[in-house]
C-alpha cells in the first residue's frame, strides 16, 4: 500500500474507508463461516465424519479476523509482524521489504 501525501487527503481517507469496508466483510464472513460451523457441530455423525473440515472452518475464521485486525491498523506493517498467526508470519518472511 503506498501512503498518501499530505496533499491526498481525500485519497487517504477514501482508501481508509474502502480498507474498513472489507475488514467489516471479511469479520462478517468469518460470523457465517462460525454459524455454519455451529450448526454442524449440533450432529454428532457430521462431527465424527468431518472433524477436520470444521477444524479448517475454525481456522479460516481465525484467519479472516487476523487480516481484517491488519486491515484496520493505523500501522499495517508492524500489525501483520505482531499477528500471532504463523500463516501470516511465514508469508510475511518471504515478502519483499520483510526482514
Amino acid at each position: 500500500m503506498v501512503s498518501a501525501t499530505p496533499a491526498e487527503p481525500a485519497q487517504n481517507a477514501d482508501t481508509r474507508a474502502i480498507l474498513n469496508l472489507l475488514a467489516d466483510e471479511l469479520v462478517l464472513a468469518r460470523e457465517q463461516l462460525e454459524s455454519l460451523a455451529d450448526t454442524l457441530c449440533c450432529d454428532a455423525h457430521v462431527v465424527n465424519k468431518f472433524v477436520i473440515a470444521l477444524q479448517t472452518l475454525d481456522s479460516v475464521g481465525q484467519r479472516q479476523a487476523a487480516i481484517a485486525e491488519i486491515i484496520r491498523a493505523d500501522d499495517i506493517p508492524a500489525t501483520a509482524h505482531a499477528n500471532p498467526l504463523e500463516a501470516i508470519h511465514r508469508r510475511l518472511l518471504g515478502a519483499p521489504g520483510s526482514a
